[in-house]
């Protein structure tokens, strides 16, 4: 059921109907164009996913049901911390965890620009730039 929905709703994209317009199989049609459009979308939801994992482990590992002792986990050195009253041993790690949750966010922006394929570049050039060139000449 729900994969019907999505093959319904990647089929509704412009770029989709025009190419099968054009007379492209199936498989083209993935390869070339819902390959390129869903790969930077998929990459940037699991880089901003990782800084919930690690804030998730952290807790767990805080409450005592996460890894074992022996497991150097942040939420571990917090729980030590915690238990022997020292609280450099839980502002340490919270300090990880905030400044790995940053730079990741930070990273992810940095690829959807980077696979954003309506960003692509040509030349140094937004694509189709050439073609607002030859329309407003024709004006």
């Amino acid at each position: 059921m729900q994969l019907d929905y999505v093959r319904a709703s990647l089929k509704a994209h412009d770029f989709v109907r025009a190419a099968e317009a054009l007379g492209a199989s199936s498989r083209e049609v993935i390869v070339r164009h819902l390959v390129p459009n869903t790969f930077g979308v998929l990459v940037v939801a699991v880089l901003l996913e990782m800084p919930a994992i690690i804030l998730g482990e952290a807790f767990l590992s805080l409450l005592g049901l996460g890894l074992d002792a022996p497991e150097a986990t942040w939420g571990n050195i917090a729980q030590d911390g915690f238990f022997h009253a020292r609280p450099y041993l839980i502002l340490v790690p919270s300090a990880g965890i905030a400044l790995f949750a940053v730079c990741v966010n930070f990273i992810a922006d940095g690829v959807h620009d980077a696979l954003d394929p309506r960003r692509a570049r040509a030349g140094g050039r937004r694509r189709g730039a050439g073609l607002d060139r030859v329309a407003r000449a024709a004006a």
